[in-house]
């Protein structure tokens, strides 16, 4: 199963990027070409979308203070396929919603509740 700082979710959409070396470019008036220099590994921002189910409404409640509460922590991340990414940093968790279900479909057999949130976030040493 899903999940994002150790809270279960139904799934997570979206790919982590890899820390991968980063360039800046250099370039001088009147000489052609242009020159890089290596200026350490970084992760670039990335955005994930959630899902995840509730048995209350108070539940959901609770699940989306704790995902914004996230924000600013490094966390582990598990996608949809079961690949864990370790050192994620939360830089925001934004359109954050609770909506109410008839059905449960994935997550808790009793789910009466989803949460729905997107992820800002990027990969750290």
């Amino acid at each position: 199963m899903s999940s994002i700082a150790g809270y279960s979710m139904m799934f997570v959409r979206g790919l982590p990027l890899a820390e991968a070396e980063q360039l800046a470019e250099r370039a001088r008036p009147g000489i052609d070409g242009m020159a890089y220099r290596q200026t350490g590994s970084r992760g670039t921002p990335f955005e994930l979308s959630s899902v995840s189910g509730h048995t209350s409404a108070a539940l959901a409640e609770t699940a989306a203070a704790n995902y914004t509460a996230a924000q600013g922590t490094s966390v582990t991340v598990v996608d949809e396929f079961g690949i864990t990414w370790n050192n994620v940093m939360v830089l925001g968790v934004t359109d954050i919603s609770i909506q109410a279900v008839s059905t449960s479909v994935g997550g808790p057999a009793n789910a009466t509740h989803i949460v729905r949130a997107r992820w800002l976030m990027r990969t750290t040493s």
